[in-house]
């Protein structure tokens, strides 16, 4: 049995069970289907913080890096990004390692990403002395 790095009352065979989903968009479908106002708080919280985690990689990204200047770059940066964070979830067993956060993360990421390409949007930040 391994030793976890972090969490060290719970094995990885405990952890994988109950804190891991390889399951795309379970727990997504899982929040809507059991949305109620008791547990607004949790839906805000998953869905719309993990949504929002990543969000600002989105106008970050494109400044601070120039090579990552089309979407499809910013796309596989950002998943790889996400799955990074996962990992280290998994292996450290410190919070939960969900596929569908990296669903969410860059999704939030991406919205962010494509908003700015907008003209007018762009024609702001460049107001700004912005380039993105």
């Amino acid at each position: 049995m391994a030793t976890p790095i972090l969490n060290s009352t719970m094995d990885y065979g405990t952890y994988y069970g109950w804190r891991t989903n390889l399951i795309p968009f379970k727990s997504i479908i899982e929040q809507f289907e059991n949305f109620s106002i008791s547990n607004a708080r949790d839906f805000i919280v998953n869905i719309l913080g993990n949504l929002a985690a990543f969000a600002p990689m989105g106008l970050f990204v494109p400044i601070l890096f120039q090579r990552i200047n089309n979407l499809l770059r910013f796309i596989v940066l950002i998943i790889s990004m996400t799955v990074f964070v996962e990992l280290m979830q998994f292996i450290t067993m410190a919070g939960s390692a969900d596929i569908d956060d990296v669903i969410l993360n860059s999704v939030g990421a991406i919205i962010i990403y494509v908003t700015i390409q907008i003209k007018f949007v762009k024609g702001v930040f460049c107001k700004l002395h912005l380039k993105v």
